[in-house]
């Protein structure tokens, strides 16, 4: 079955949960625990946790957050831009079919294609706001896409979590159209099902779906699932037309789940001779330590104001601009290594541009530095902080940034190992010759190509010259407002009517305040 051309592939949150993801119970305790970090009751959340409603206690806490909270908290859950695809990603894009649905809202499939099919153009991710894109994959012939119809992290308006949002599901719903599609390629389409439970609540969902389109005979769905009784299997299969594949869990882990998809995979798999070697040697590991602590020696002036990022206008490589309100007002230290894996920060001269990207490195630095003296070390767990300042650039990123590196610990040798994220600085002090003739851009598009599951800060003055990138762009122009205010205060200052906007105004420049 799976090497019918048409076959699809269900992925579920069990998938993702490989990488270090929340299960759904655990994405509730988080959810319970940002509330209060945020100040907002979490009792009935996990009230309704404790009862088993998952759902229910998902729409309780997310109705108590604005969206920029939402947005925060679902970006922090998903492990945006940190988490990295597990050896089972690359197991199950080997299976052989090319279309994917997911209830995941994280990225880490679209990484794994990137990763180990480079050379394979995926269409993803498809959400459920993209009207066009969902009518063309009900196609019958329509191959290679990942379409996720609870929506994408990275477009948090598209995400489906609560009870309220899945009613934009149902007819009338402006969200409706996902789940006709959807359906349809569930009705017409083989598929199997990997990293869901009979309990899991994104199930539920589909077994109802399973039940309007099922009208009895043969269906060739699978579910490869843990620890299912025969009964089980008797009851889906007779109702639902779904065949169960069990597997046995040992202490509730799933490690037999790997040998069945190594059971399921084609002889002469795509990714077969692609593998992660999730090991670094004592050497490298001590050459890595001894990088890590040069880079924790960045200067750290004694008195640091607390700045904060906001939404800069982003150009598409259409023509078309947007703004990105993602990370909207995040303190720079927080958008710098947990926010977006592309980004682009701009601000004018002396607005601490430089300082934050090496204080952000040296922050990752001294993570990474523990890290290797930790026993065991998880390599694909570690961040290598790469700074690099394009002041000093000569036509060759890739080099740049292995010069940067330890010696005999070459670039592609971490890529292979740990998760990667560059800090690109002073964009517009390239070079003129390597600024006018857009090399650079390009070069730093190659490298990105080369090492798609890496992440990249870009530092610059202003946006001009890196537009063709697709980089969402913030701008560091702000002092925090309540950093203001107690400052101010405790100068024995009350700033009221027209001062009260000085104070404001002083919250958006970089006077120093002693």
């Amino acid at each position: 079955m799976l090497a019918q051309d048409d076959a699809v592939i269900f992925v579920g949150a069990g998938i993702s949960m490989w990488s270090g993801l929340p299960s759904w119970p655990d994405l509730i305790g988080e959810l319970a625990e940002f509330l209060e970090s945020e100040g907002l009751p979490a009792d009935s959340v996990r009230r309704e946790k404790s009862r088993g409603d998952l759902l229910q206690a998902a729409s309780l806490g997310f109705d108590l957050l604005t969206k920029p909270q939402t947005g925060q908290f679902l970006r922090r859950s998903c492990r945006y831009g940190i988490a990295r695809p597990h050896e089972i990603h690359r197991k199950i894009i080997g299976l052989g079919p090319r279309c994917f649905i997911t209830t995941n809202y994280d990225n880490l499939l679209e990484i794994a294609l990137q990763t180990w099919l480079p050379d394979r153009p995926v269409r993803g991710p498809i959400t459920n706001r993209q009207l066009m894109e969902i009518a063309d994959i009900v196609q019958a012939r329509s191959l290679d896409f990942v379409f996720k119809p609870h929506g994408d992290i990275q477009d948090v308006e598209s995400v489906i979590l609560t009870r309220e949002q899945y009613r934009a599901l149902l007819p009338g719903g402006d969200r409706h159209a996902a789940l006709e599609s959807l359906k349809m390629l569930m009705a017409t389409r083989p598929v199997v099902y990997l990293g869901f439970s009979l309990r899991d609540p994104n199930f539920y969902f589909i077994r109802d779906l399973l039940a309007n389109t099922f009208k009895g005979g043969t269906r060739d769905h699978y579910a490869v699932m843990p620890d299912t009784a025969t009964d089980e299997e008797r009851f889906w299969r007779r109702n639902y037309g779904i065949h169960l594949v069990s597997y046995p869990t040992e202490c509730g882990q799933h490690g037999a789940l790997l040998k069945v998809l190594d059971e399921l995979a084609p002889s002469s798999s795509v990714c077969a001779s692609v593998a992660l070697d999730a090991t670094l040697s004592p050497e490298e590991l001590l050459r890595l330590a001894r990088y890590a602590d040069g880079l924790t020696r960045a200067p750290r002036v004694e008195r640091e104001f607390p700045l904060r990022v906001h939404a800069h206008r982003v150009a598409w490589s259409r023509g078309k601009t947007s703004v990105d309100f993602c990370h909207e007002g995040q303190l720079s230290e927080t958008f710098l290594v947990d926010g977006p894996p592309r980004a682009a920060l701009v601000g004018p001269p002396g607005a601490g541009k430089t300082y934050a990207l090496r204080r952000a490195v040296a922050s990752l630095a001294e993570q990474l530095h523990d890290a290797c003296l930790a026993e065991p070390l998880a390599s694909s767990s570690v961040i290598v902080p790469v700074y690099v300042d394009l002041k000093f650039y000569r036509g060759d990123l890739e080099q740049q940034i292995e010069e940067a590196l330890p010696p005999r610990l070459s670039l592609d040798r971490l890529s292979r190992t740990c998760r990667l994220k560059f800090f690109v600085d002073s964009f517009n002090e390239l070079p003129r010759e390597y600024l006018d003739s857009g090399v650079c851009v390009s070069n730093i598009a190659n490298v990105l190509d080369r090492y798609p599951s890496a992440t990249v800060v870009l530092g610059s003055r202003s946006a001009y010259g890196f537009d063709r990138l697709d980089f969402p762009t913030y701008d560091l122009d702000r002092i925090d407002a309540e950093f203001v205010s107690a400052t101010l205060n405790r100068l024995g200052l009350s700033l009221e009517g027209d001062f009260g906007r000085l104070r404001e105004s002083f919250s958006r420049s970089r006077f120093i305040l002693i």
